[in-house]
């Protein structure tokens, strides 16, 4: 199943860079990067835990989750597609507003009061500056629970480690006082080296389960995995995901990263479309413009 959405970052970039946003090419490009899902196992096998944790009756200790991996795993794109899934509908008027699913994005200083102000700002809610930092916590709970949110999802976990180790304390304390009073499962995502801090609390290690979101393996889910990809990408042409070369080179070129191999198929299928190829194999490879993340690294 392939559920479209456009990313409107990636769209009006994209625009900007081919000017006239009317031409047949422009449309085309954005089409290629837009939003999208498409199914794969462990991304599955991820939601349907979160569904599970979703579902299940409040208590004063609710099961918590970790989703761990490497940069451009694809952790966060797992998150935002169920965060989707659960989005409230529109309602009318005189209508409660509600948000089941509450996704944020944790600031890079890693403080509490950066949080809670990315919080509140993400459901929307008006604070002044000069809070102060308990006002702000009980406005959050407030908040969460006229919204009968059922999921709180922060991601970024790792940025906890720019603060020093009483802030990272108190961070994941907060974490758990957030999930025990509003009686709602908590999911942090992070690399796994930031997920260690975590689990250095015996209570909070037994509270969150831990779910890793590893690299692909160059195996037939993987070739599956990029024909469903290419599918998606508009080309006149079928690109050709059975034969072994093209799906090794692939995987090669981006580590097994799920991020990064959706990437690489934006970057390969802008060239087919570009270069009037209208496919992605070999020769589309040798002509994108593309560093491996392990090069990347290097350069940084």
């Amino acid at each position: 199943m392939v559920e479209p959405a456009i990313d409107p970052a990636i769209g009006s970039s994209r625009l900007a860079m081919l000017g006239d946003p009317s031409t047949e090419l422009a449309e085309r490009i954005l089409h290629v990067w837009r939003d999208f899902w498409v199914d794969y196992p462990v991304g599955n096998q991820v939601l349907a835990q979160l569904q599970s944790l979703y579902e299940r009756p409040r208590t004063h200790r609710p099961p918590c989750c970790t989703l761990y991996g490497d940069t451009n795993s694809g952790k966060s794109h797992i998150a935002l597609k169920f965060a989707r899934d659960h989005k409230a509908p529109e309602l009318k008027a005189e209508e409660q507003a509600y948000m089941p699913v509450v996704m944020v994005i944790n600031p890079p200083h890693g403080d509490l009061r950066g949080f809670y102000t990315a919080t509140l700002n993400r459901i929307g809610a008006p604070f002044a500056p000069s809070t102060r930092m308990d006002r702000l916590l009980e406005q959050i709970l407030g908040h969460l629970t006229r919204l009968k949110t059922r999921m709180l999802i922060v991601d970024e976990i790792q940025h906890i480690l720019a603060g020093k180790v009483d802030q990272r304390t108190m961070f994941m304390n907060c974490l758990k006082y957030l999930s025990s009073e509003l009686q709602i499962p908590v999911v942090a995502i992070g690399p796994i080296g930031a997920l260690r801090t975590l689990y250095s609390d015996s209570q909070l290690a037994n509270r969150f389960e831990s779910t890793p979101v590893p690299r692909w393996e160059a195996n037939q889910e993987y070739a599956v995995f990029l024909t469903r990809l290419a599918a998606q990408m508009g080309l006149e042409k079928r690109s050709e995901f059975r034969r072994r070369d093209i799906v090794t080179r692939f995987h090669a070129m981006t580590e097994g990263l799920t991020g990064e191999t959706r990437k690489l198929m934006g970057c390969a299928a802008e060239t087919a479309i570009r270069s009037g190829q209208e496919v992605i194999n070999l020769e589309t490879l040798d002509m994108t413009s593309w560093l491996r993340p392990a090069e990347r690294r290097k350069g940084t």
